[in-house]
């Protein structure tokens, strides 16, 4: 599978899951949805207006050569955020809390993407 092919099923799973649906629903309106921003740029540079969004980054990848065998392998890192606009420093860490559990269960799911990949996991989480 390519990356892009990663990434847009990747997308499609956690734009699907009905819990991560009910967080962005109970914090800010039935009827709210996610917005898909693919992005590497700063977070000051995304308007609040397209928030609460989805947003795909794509890391430096590394590459491990093997010249006799002519093997080479490459690992990327695919960084997915959800971001926010939120005022209220109390309420935006109730909002936070939740989550890497919801991201967690979202990916555990379907951690092959149906099949397509060996695996797909969340390696670190930031604040």
């Amino acid at each position: 599978m390519s990356l892009k092919d990663f990434k847009t099923n990747l997308e499609a799973l956690l734009l699907a899951d009905t819990d991560l649906i009910a967080w962005v629903e109970g914090h800010f309106g039935a009827g709210t949805t996610l917005t898909v921003i693919n992005s590497n740029r700063p977070v000051a540079n995304i308007n609040p207006k397209e928030m609460p969004a989805l947003i795909f980054e794509l890391d430096d990848g590394e590459s491990n050569i093997t010249v006799g065998n002519h093997r080479q392998d490459n690992a990327v890192a695919l960084a997915v955020a959800i971001g926010w606009y939120e005022q209220n420093p109390d309420q935006a860490f109730i909002q936070r809390i939740e989550l890497p559990d919801l991201m967690i269960t979202a990916l555990m799911r379907d951690h092959t993407l149906s099949g397509a990949v060996d695996g797909a996991w969340i390696d670190a989480f930031n604040a």
